[in-house]
């Protein structure tokens, strides 16, 4: 019991370490890079042109769409004996994809297309301080990041979470599909990301919970055939992992 407990305190401290706290300084700092750049008009999306707008959706409803997705999820994953699992597989996956998606908005900063988003004014790099500040805020939602747009991380969330709930429920698969395509659906045509944020937070979380889950069967298999020589990885894969 106090080994499971161990995992659960590293996940959940690894997540707001690295999950939130890291992303929210990030979104700010980026939201002072942005300002410097001035604002800018949105760029140009053929499926804005294609779908209807739905006005007023926004952040709220895309948050609460990944809520709903994460308490379905729960209830099946429970039924199934792996939601202590999950919860740890979702904390380590979401912290990684947190940290590869910084640079990503730090580095090409895309004019938000969603109306209503506006960038703190006066921010500037030069007030850590300040971005700290307004960070936390971030984490209590008082606060609104607007650079932050490439890619999704509305999108990656939802996926990484699909990617688990579907290893160890795999036949739940049509509402969890119906669902994230749905959820997906309504960011496009609610403007708040880019159809190219939305495509590529789905590649990169895909391909990253491919690859570690890839990476904890191979660990686990070597733990079996030669538990003295695992490397670095493949002992904490092991550990994290195991039951």
């Amino acid at each position: 019991m106090m080994a499971h407990l161990e995992k659960d305190v590293f996940g959940v401290f690894l997540m707001l370490t690295c999950g939130y706290l890291f992303a929210a300084v990030a979104g700010i700092a980026a939201d002072a890079l942005a300002a410097e750049d001035g604002i800018r008009r949105p760029l140009p999306d053929l499926l804005f042109q294609a779908l209807p707008e739905i006005e007023d959706a926004g952040e709220a409803v895309n948050d609460k769409a990944e809520l709903a997705f994460l308490c379905v999820a729960a209830p099946v994953l429970l039924w199934r004996r792996k939601l202590r699992l999950a919860a740890r597989q979702i904390y380590v996956i979401q912290s990684a994809l947190w940290v590869l998606r910084a640079p990503a908005f730090l580095v090409t900063r895309l004019p938000n297309p969603y109306p209503k988003c506006r960038p703190v004014e006066g921010l500037s790099l030069a007030s850590p301080g300040k971005i700290l500040e307004l960070a936390l805020g971030v984490l209590r939602g008082t606060v609104h990041t607007c650079a932050d747009v490439m890619f999704s991380g509305h999108t990656a969330g939802l996926t990484m979470i699909l990617l688990v709930v579907l290893r160890h429920a795999p036949s739940a698969w049509p509402y969890f599909w119906s669902h994230f395509l749905g959820t997906v659906l309504v960011m496009v045509c609610s403007r708040f990301h880019y159809t190219t944020d939305v495509y590529v937070g789905f590649v990169v979380a895909s391909f990253f919970c491919w690859w570690y889950f890839e990476r904890v069967d191979r660990a686990m298999r070597e733990a079996r055939a030669t538990p003295r020589r695992l490397g670095t990885l493949s002992s904490f894969l092991v550990w994290y992992e195991g039951d």
